[in-house]
C-alpha cells in the first residue's frame, strides 16, 4: 500500500471512530434534568377505551352544518367486548358534534373503539376509531410471503432486519427521546445500531458490508450536522399540531426542535442504506472484474454509477415527504396568499427543510461510500495477491495435514457406526455366497469390504473402491493384517476399470448424498454388475422415497426388497 493509500484510510478511520465516539457516547451525556412530577388535579376527566361491535343502526340521516352544508349523522348500538363495561350495550352518536364523511359511518358487524369519558359533567361515551387488526394482520402476512417468495432466505433476512428496526426504534429511540435526551444525538446512534445490524444480517460479515456501515456512519454525521444547521437558521420551533400535544402533555421534557432534526435523521435511513450498499457492492463488482484498477479509478467509476443513483433517489425522497404532507400542502392552497408566504409558514418550510437536508445527506453518501470502498477494495485485491505469493510448501503439508486429520475423523465414525451395527449384521440382508464376485462402491475404512471378503472366501473377490487415497491405505492395511488376498482396491471417483458384467452385488452404503455424479456412477455400477445382479443400498442422509425415486429414476435398477438396514435393486433396463 501507498503512502498516500495509508493516509487515505488514517483519515477515514480517525473520521468514523469520532463519528462513532458522537454516537456512542452522546446519548448518555446530552441528558436534561428530569421534568416535575405532575400534580393530581381534583374532578379531573378519566377515560377508559374499550372495544366494542355494532350491532344495531338506532337512527341515520344528516344534519345541517349551515351554508347550505350539510353531513351525515348516525345513532348506533354497540355492545362492549371488554373492559369494565363488558357485555354492556350502549348507544353512542355519530356525526352530530363531530365532522364526518360518508366513508367514516358504521355498519352491523364493524368493530369499534368505545370511549368512555367520565368527570364532574358526567358519563359521557362516542366512538374513537374503527378496529383495523385483521386488514393490517393480513397486508404483514402478504408482504412478508411475497418477500419469502422472491427474495428467498436474503429476504427473510431482511424481514428479520425490519423488524430488528422497528425494535431499535420502539425500545431505545423513542424512549430516550421521552426521557428527556437530545432527540439528534439520540437519532443518529439508533440509526447506526439499526443499519448495521440489518447490513450484517443481510449481507454478511464482509469488506463490502464494512464499507457500507462506514458510509452510513459519516453519511449520517454530516446530515445530522446539516439538520441541525439549517433548522436553527431557519428557526423551525417543530410546533407541528402532533408537537403541540407533546408540549402539551409532556411539558418542557421534549425538545421539539430537536425533534423536527431526529426526524430528518430517521426520514433518510431507508435510501441511505440502498444508496451505501449499492455504491459498495458496485465498487467490489468492479475490483473483482478487474483487479489491476487503482482505487482512483475505481473511485471515478464508483461517482459515474453513483450520479444515476443520486437522480432516482433524491426524487423518490422528494415525493415520499410531499406524499406524507399532501394533506396539509392542499389545506395551506385554500388561503388566497403569494406563493413565498405559502412556503413561509412553519408546517410547509419544516417539510422543505426536511427533504432538501435529507437529499444532501444522500448525496454525499455517495463519494463517501464510494471512496471507502474503493480503498477496501483495492487493499482486499492486493492482500489476496500477497497471500497467495507467499503460499510455500509449509501451507502445502499443513493443508494436506488437515485434510487427513478430517478423514480420519470420518473414518473413526465409520467404526463407532460398525460397534453398534455390525457390517455382518448389514450384510445378512445381502445374498452373498462363496465364489461371489462384490463391489463395494466408498468403501471407506473397510468394515464392509472385510466383511464381505470373509463371505466370500478365497475363490470369490471383492473390489474396493474409494475415491480417498487415505481410504484405499487403509483397506490394504486391514486387508493384509488379515491375510486377505481377495480384496481389491481401486482409486477413482467414478470409473471402475473393471470389464462390464464383472460383478454379482455392488454395495452402496452412505455414500451416494456425497457424489459429485451421481448419474454418472449409478451408470458405471449398472455396467459392472451382471444381468440380474443386486445394488445393496442404503444411505441415512436420504428419506426412503427420495432412495427410491433417485436409484430407479434413471431406469437402470429395479426395487426388488426392503430390509431392516438397506434397500435391495436389481438390475434392469439394458
Amino acid at each position: 500500500m501507498s503512502k498516500q493509500d495509508r493516509v487515505v484510510l488514517i483519515v477515514l478511520g480517525v473520521m468514523i471512530v469520532l463519528a462513532a465516539a458522537l454516537i456512542l457516547v452522546g446519548p448518555w451525556r446530552a441528558r436534561t434534568e428530569p421534568a416535575p412530577e405532575e400534580q393530581q388535579v381534583p374532578g379531573q376527566v378519566e377515560t377508559e377505551t374499550m372495544p366494542a361491535r355494532v350491532i344495531e343502526i338506532l337512527e341515520e340521516g344528516t344534519v345541517d352544518l349551515g351554508g347550505g352544508s350539510t353531513q351525515p349523522y348516525q345513532r348506533v348500538l354497540v355492545r362492549v367486548e371488554s373492559g369494565s363495561l363488558a357485555g354492556l350495550e350502549v348507544a353512542v352518536e355519530e356525526g352530530t358534534i363531530n365532522i364526518v364523511s360518508q366513508e367514516r359511518l358504521f355498519r352491523v358487524g364493524d368493530r369499534v373503539y368505545l370511549e368512555r369519558m367520565t368527570g364532574p359533567s358526567g358519563e359521557r361515551f362516542y366512538v374513537s376509531d374503527f378496529i383495523r387488526a385483521a386488514p393490517l394482520f393480513w397486508i404483514a402476512v402478504m408482504f412478508v410471503g411475497l418477500v419469502a417468495l422472491v427474495g428467498r432466505g436474503r429476504g427473510l433476512r431482511a424481514i428479520v432486519g425490519t423488524l430488528f428496526s422497528l425494535v431499535v426504534i420502539l425500545t431505545f429511540i423513542l424512549p430516550q427521546i421521552l426521557a428527556g435526551r437530545d432527540p439528534v444525538v439520540v437519532s443518529i446512534a439508533g440509526a447506526v445500531i439499526l443499519l448495521s445490524v440489518s447490513t450484517y444480517l443481510v449481507y454478511g460479515w464482509n469488506w463490502k458490508a464494512h464499507a457500507a456501515v462506514a458510509g452510513m456512519i459519516l453519511s449520517l454525521a454530516l446530515t445530522g450536522a446539516l439538520a441541525w444547521t439549517f433548522v436553527k437558521a431557519a428557526r423551525l420551533t417543530g410546533m407541528s399540531e402532533e408537537a403541540g400535544l407533546l408540549a402539551f402533555e409532556l411539558g418542557q421534557k421534549i425538545n421539539l426542535q430537536g425533534l423536527v432534526l431526529g426526524g430528518i435523521i430517521i426520514g433518510s435511513l431507508g435510501v441511505l442504506d440502498d444508496i451505501c450498499v449499492g455504491q459498495a457492492s458496485a465498487v467490489f463488482e468492479l475490483a473483482n472484474l478487474n483487479r489491476e484498477l487503482s482505487w482512483h479509478r475505481l473511485f471515478r467509476s464508483s461517482l459515474n454509477i453513483g450520479r444515476d443513483h443520486i437522480a432516482a433517489m433524491v426524487n423518490t425522497l422528494l415525493l415520499a415527504y410531499v406524499g406524507a404532507s399532501m394533506p396539509l400542502m392542499l389545506a395551506f392552497m385554500l388561503y388566497s396568499e403569494p406563493f413565498w408566504r405559502r412556503i413561509n409558514r412553519e408546517p410547509i418550510a419544516e417539510e422543505i427543510v426536511r427533504a432538501l437536508v435529507g437529499s444532501a445527506g444522500l448525496i454525499l453518501a455517495v463519494p463517501l461510500t464510494g471512496l471507502i470502498a474503493s480503498l477496501l477494495a483495492r487493499w482486499a485485491v492486493r492482500r489476496g495477491e500477497d497471500q497467495a505469493r507467499s503460499r510455500h510448501p509449509k501451507q502445502k503439508e499443513a493443508e494436506t495435514m488437515d485434510k487427513k486429520v478430517a478423514s480420519q475423523i470420518t473414518f473413526l465414525w465409520f467404526k463407532i457406526r460398525d460397534l453398534f451395527t455390525p457390517p455382518e449384521k448389514v450384510l445378512s440382508e445381502v445374498e452373498i455366497g462363496e465364489g461371489f464376485r462384490v463391489l463395494d462402491y466408498g468403501c471407506g475404512p473397510g468394515g464392509f469390504t472385510v466383511a464381505a471378503a470373509e463371505r466370500v472366501g478365497r475363490p470369490g473377490k471383492v473390489y474396493a473402491v474409494d475415491a480417498n487415497p487415505l481410504a484405499i491405505e487403509q483397506v490394504r492395511a486391514v486387508a493384509s493384517k488379515r491375510g486377505l488376498e481377495n480384496v481389491e482396491t481401486i482409486l477413482t471417483d467414478c470409473a471402475t476399470g473393471l470389464e462390464s458384467s464383472a460383478v454379482d452385488v455392488v454395495l452402496l452404503y452412505d455414500t451416494f448424498h456425497d457424489l459429485q455424479d451421481p448419474a454418472g456412477v449409478m451408470s458405471e455400477l449398472h455396467r459392472v454388475l451382471r444381468p440380474g445382479g443386486v445394488l445393496s443400498f442404503s444411505d441415512h442422509h436420504l428419506k426412503e422415497e427420495e432412495v427410491v425415486s433417485r436409484v430407479t429414476g434413471g431406469g437402470l435398477f429395479e426395487l426388488s426388497g426392503k430390509g431392516e438396514k438397506t434397500y435391495t435393486f436389481t438390475k434392469g433396463g439394458s
